[in-house]
């Protein structure tokens, strides 16, 4: 396993998770057999927001991240402008990728998104 954070002082005193990197790489054996799964996560954030108050019932769902409006039906020029951070050559064929495993009987365990 491998973690980093990296924070950065948005006021005085306060200081934010702005990126994150995490990377497993996990084998298991059974019967002679080698299973594995590597697993990559990186994380950029920014334009944080310091007490800025928002509606009580921001602060009563269950769901920790807020997905704006019409988000998911963005284009991907449009996403790629408004990333801050773009995305490099693998991570650009991660959505084939599942949209493959998707569609193949071996991994049907219900679709991934």
């Amino acid at each position: 396993f491998y973690f980093k954070h990296d924070f950065e002082q948005v006021e005085q005193g306060v200081w934010m998770l702005k990126q994150e990197r995490f990377i497993a790489d996990i084998k298991l054996t059974k019967k002679s057999k080698v299973y594995g799964l590597y697993a990559r996560k990186f994380s950029d954030r920014n334009e944080f927001k310091i007490n800025e108050r928002k509606e009580s019932k921001f602060y009563k769902t269950e769901n920790n991240v807020e997905i704006l409006e019409g988000a998911n039906n963005q284009s991907d020029d449009e996403w790629k402008s408004l990333r801050h951070v773009q995305l490099n050559e693998q991570e650009k064929g991660i959505g084939d990728m599942v949209d493959s495993l998707n569609q193949n009987s071996y991994f049907n365990i219900g679709l991934i998104e």
